[in-house]
C-alpha cells in the first residue's frame, strides 16, 4: 500500500462528498482537457519566444518538458505502478475517460507545473496566471478521480525541479560560452 493511500483517500472523499456538482464536473473536465492539450500550449509558446528571438526561453520550455517526461513516463510510473484511485477504490468513479496508465506522479500536473515555471520572470501577471492555470489542472485531476492528491503534488514538485534545472544548466551553458 502506498504511503501517503489514508490521507489521499480522506481528501478525496472530502472532496468528492462537499466539492462536487454537475456544474463543477464540467468545470473541471474543461479544465483538465486544458492539460490534455499542454504538449500543444508548449510548442505554441515555444513558437512564440522563437519569433520573439528568445530561444533561450524556448530551449527551455522544451528541455524542461523533456526532462519531465523522461522522470514521470519512463521512469518513476513503471517503477512504483500506483494504480488509479478509481481503480483502488470502488466508491472513487472516474469523472472522464479511464486512463489506463498509472497514477504516480501525475503527468498533467508535471507538465503544467514544468511550463509555468519555465514562464516566470516574464511578467508577474504571466507567472500568476501559468501558476494558478497549473494548479487547476493539477485540482482538476484529483476531483476527477484520477489521481491522488499524493501524485499531483509529487507531479508539481518534479515539474517545478525539472524546469529549474534545465534553467541553470542553460544559464550556466550561456555564462561558460560569454566568458
Amino acid at each position: 500500500m502506498f504511503i501517503f493511500t489514508q490521507i489521499d483517500l480522506q481528501i478525496m472523499e472530502w472532496i468528492q462528498n462537499n466539492l462536487q456538482s454537475e456544474g463543477m464536473t464540467q468545470i473541471m473536465r474543461f479544465i483538465t482537457h486544458i492539460g490534455d492539450l499542454m504538449l500543444l500550449w508548449a510548442i505554441l509558446l515555444m513558437l512564440y519566444f522563437i519569433i520573439k528571438k528568445d530561444k533561450t526561453r524556448s530551449k527551455k520550455i522544451f528541455f524542461s518538458l523533456l526532462l519531465t517526461f523522461i522522470i514521470n513516463e519512463l521512469v518513476l510510473k513503471n517503477i512504483v505502478r500506483r494504480p488509479r484511485p478509481f481503480v483502488e477504490n470502488d466508491h472513487l468513479q472516474s469523472l472522464i475517460h479511464k486512463p489506463t496508465s498509472y497514477s504516480f506522479p501525475s503527468s498533467h500536473s508535471a507538465t503544467s507545473f514544468s511550463v509555468a515555471t519555465s514562464l516566470t520572470k516574464i511578467k508577474p501577471i504571466i507567472t500568476i496566471c501559468s501558476y494558478t492555470l497549473a494548479t487547476l489542472i493539477a485540482f482538476s485531476r484529483v476531483y476527477l478521480n484520477v489521481h491522488h492528491p499524493s501524485d499531483v503534488v509529487v507531479g508539481a514538485i518534479i515539474g517545478i525541479l525539472s524546469s529549474y534545472v534545465v534553467s541553470r544548466v542553460l544559464d550556466k551553458d550561456k555564462y561558460k560560452k560569454s566568458v
